[in-house]
Formats: C-alpha cells, sequence, structure tokens
C-alpha cells in the first residue's frame, strides 16, 4: 500500500483542484479493510479524473472478486495485482453504479390517485398518480384526454394523452413520433425501452432530442420551423379491452418541449407512466 500511495503522491500533490485534498495518499493509508482501501483509490482517482470507459463493469466485478479472495487479510497483494489503469476504470465502475442508484432511489411527489376516464357505469377506464410539480391544464383539442404543463413559466413543455385504437400497430406510432425529430437534426438515435404488451399490460416508451417540427400542429404553430434544443420522451401503455370493439385500444403518452424541462421531468414521467391503471 506504501508503495502505491507513494507513487500516487506526486499526482495529488500537483492536482490543481483543492478538492483533491481529501482523498490524499495518507487517507489510503489510513483504510482499514479491503472495501474502505478500494474505495478511497476510486475516490482519489475520480477526483484527479484518471479513469477510462473501457471495461469498467468487468473491472468492478474484478474488484468485488478480489475483496472476497483476499478476505482482507492481505490488502497489499489485493492492491499488486490491481493495476493503476484498472483502479482507475473501477472508480468510473462505482461512481457510474452509485449515480444511477441515485436517480433511481430519488423520490417523485404524486398528487392523490385520480380518475382521468370515468365510463357511465361509475367505473374508470385510467387512474393515474400525477406528479405534484405538473400543472394540469384545459387540453387544446378535444382528442386529448387530459393535458399537464411541466414548466408554469413556460407553456411550451407539456404532457398530453391520447385514448386511440392502436391502428397500424405500434410501431407504426413510435416511428412517427420519431419522424417529428428530421434525422439530420437528431442529437442521437431515437432509444426505445421495454415492449408493448397488452396482455402483461407492459409499456414501450420512446426518447429522443433535437429539432423538432412541432409534431401534427407544427405547420400550425411554427410555420414549417425546426425549434432548437427540444426533446420528445413518449409511451404508449395497453388499455382495456372496449365493449363492443374488435379494435385494440392504447393510451399514449407525448412528453415535448424544451430538452432541459424534458431532461428534469424524465423521473417524473416515467412514474406516472408506471402509475396508470386501466381498466
Amino acid at each position: 500500500i506504501s508503495s502505491l500511495a507513494s507513487a500516487s503522491t506526486t499526482n495529488i500533490a500537483t492536482s490543481s483542484s483543492a478538492s483533491c485534498a481529501h482523498v490524499d495518499a495518507q487517507s489510503v493509508l489510513r483504510s482499514n479493510n479491503c472495501f474502505d482501501l478500494s474505495l478511497s483509490l476510486m475516490k482519489r482517482r475520480i477526483c484527479q479524473r484518471r479513469y477510462s470507459v473501457q471495461g469498467f463493469f468487468a473491472l468492478f466485478v474484478s474488484m468485488i472478486s478480489a475483496s472476497f479472495v483476499y478476505n482482507c487479510m492481505d490488502a497489499s497483494a489485493w492492491v499488486a495485482v490491481t493495476s493503476r489503469r484498472q483502479t482507475a476504470q473501477m472508480a468510473l465502475a462505482v461512481a457510474v453504479w452509485t449515480a444511477n442508484r441515485e436517480a433511481a432511489s430519488a423520490e417523485v411527489i404524486v398528487a392523490p390517485r385520480q380518475c382521468l376516464a370515468p365510463t357511465e357505469a361509475d367505473g374508470c377506464r385510467l387512474s393515474v398518480q400525477t406528479p405534484a410539480s405538473w400543472q394540469q391544464v384545459t387540453p387544446r383539442t378535444p382528442m386529448r384526454l387530459a393535458q399537464w404543463s411541466l414548466d408554469p413559466g413556460d407553456s411550451a413543455a407539456s404532457v398530453v394523452i391520447f385514448f386511440l385504437p392502436v391502428g397500424t400497430g405500434v410501431d407504426a406510432q413510435l416511428s412517427r413520433w420519431e419522424a417529428e425529430f428530421p434525422v439530420e437534426s437528431r442529437l442521437a438515435a431515437p432509444k426505445r425501452s421495454g415492449g408493448f404488451d397488452a396482455k402483461k399490460g407492459n409499456a414501450v416508451l420512446l426518447e429522443i432530442a433535437g429539432r423538432w417540427n412541432g409534431g401534427t400542429l407544427g405547420s400550425e404553430n411554427n410555420a414549417g420551423k425546426l425549434l432548437d434544443g427540444y426533446a420528445l420522451r413518449g409511451a404508449i401503455v395497453p388499455a382495456a379491452a372496449v365493449v363492443g370493439e374488435g379494435r385494440e385500444f392504447a393510451f399514449f403518452v407525448k412528453a415535448v418541449g424544451p430538452r432541459s424541462v424534458i431532461d428534469k421531468n424524465k423521473l417524473s414521467f416515467d412514474a406516472f407512466v408506471a402509475s396508470m391503471k386501466a381498466s
């Protein structure tokens, strides 16, 4: 441990970031077990921005395995089999894993469950729990089951729900949403996740960002101009069978607006979709 800490002292001392002071070589030497030691080394590498993306997951697994193999009885041997490059890669693995856990556990404050689509028999075709930060507004068109504003100071960012037949298919609808962002204007390829399954009640989600053409009302709202820095997050959620209808129905949920607002509401959107109960 001493040799590794000594070899790294120069790098730490020459770091211009004052925030690196709390993960100096001495903090490594004070570690009492393998896990604390590995965390100290990782914190130091992250602080110095010395890491590589490639292979970080495999190396993280290697770190856990090594901890069990050496069982904290010979920490110096554990350090010896872990090169400086591997330590840096493992540091990124832990950073990414921690960030994902924090994001997944972030609490979304929601309003009490409400019925959005009451039926004539005093039932409810769709109930939801809406994020408390969203402001419900009057739908702009009768086709919209409900509509919310994501940012009270900017009406451009909104979430809408449609209750419609699946028609030509889920993939066709996702492709139509994707087409609202011309290929050459996209920041990255569209990302689809999940899989639409009416029997299991599973939804499919889509996210895409770039320059937006305004959607189906684009020519009316924006005179055909592309809006920079926009993003769309959508979901297609199976609906219960409609009596007397031979067609399959679904709830189409679409959030679109400035990318910063959509990204900020990503967890809220996902929680909202997860709360949807069709009956």
